[in-house]
């Protein structure tokens, strides 16, 4: 798959105290020497698939400092999910005939290259509507070591999910409303445990849940076929949610230990 449009939802505002060290108020505009993280992103993906077009959607802050590098940049909306939405509207509108599949790749990978992004791609099943990098710990912890990160239990092991996605055009608008659906909930251990069911908690909270199992939970939830790309790039896992991983990026890219 040489030519691959690419969506690029950069919205939300980071807290007061990481928005101080880092002197932005935005997450896409943090930088790293010359380039923004976005910046960064926005080359990774040009180079891995020369041709396509890249929506990036977030503030006007944001939109202003990308506009010139990217096909189109749009005003956020209220969620993540809606912000994906919204690039995928406008390359529906803007494509003669069916959209396809398209590349979905948060504004925060800070060590993101072409080469995971291709890989990722190369390794996804044409037939599954929803494919999602899995990174586990070992891989993780062997490319970043001492990086803060969160992991899930497993029977396979301790795993973590990355943050660049291959998504299916049309599937994607069909599960526009169990995506809002997972996002008002997230924030909630209950309403996510209902929207889960009991014995997918309990095999979660027993460690006896399998890769398979959030599989096939995940095509019931979405109404399609979703699956895991196991073995993906540690830098697809490595985002900036918080300021300890940006320091620790920092240190990083200036080449300290």
């Amino acid at each position: 798959m040489n030519v691959l449009d690419a969506i690029v939802p950069a919205g939300g505002s980071l807290d007061e105290a990481f928005a101080s060290a880092v002197g932005v108020h935005h997450k896409p505009l943090i930088r790293f020497g010359d380039q923004t993280v976005l910046e960064r992103t926005v080359a990774a993906i040009k180079t891995a698939f020369p041709g396509g077009r890249i929506v990036v959607v977030g503030p006007e802050s944001v939109r202003h400092h990308i506009a010139e590098q990217v096909s189109m940049a749009l005003p956020e909306a209220d969620s993540g999910p809606a912000n994906i939405l919204l690039g995928l509207d406008w390359l529906r509108r803007t494509t003669d005939g069916p959209l396809g599949k398209v590349l979905v790749v948060t504004s925060d990978l800070p060590f993101l290259t072409p080469e995971s992004l291709k890989t990722l791609v190369s390794r996804c099943d044409p037939g599954v509507a929803f494919s999602v990098p899995l990174i586990g710990r070992n891989t993780f912890e062997g490319a970043y070591p001492g990086a803060p990160a969160t992991f899930v239990p497993v029977r396979e092991g301790l795993v973590t999910t990355g943050c660049a996605y291959l998504v299916d055009a049309e599937a994607l608008e069909r599960a526009r409303p169990h995506m809002e659906a997972i996002f008002e909930r997230r924030k909630s251990k209950v309403a996510m445990a209902r929207l889960l069911g009991p014995a997918f908690v309990w095999k979660l909270l027993t460690k006896t849940l399998t890769v398979e199992d959030v599989e096939s939970k995940a095509s019931q939830i979405l109404g399609c076929k979703a699956r895991a790309v196991r073995d993906a790039a540690a830098e697809l896992a490595f985002d900036l949610d918080y300021l300890d991983d940006f320091r620790y990026a920092e240190r990083i890219v200036q080449g300290r230990p």
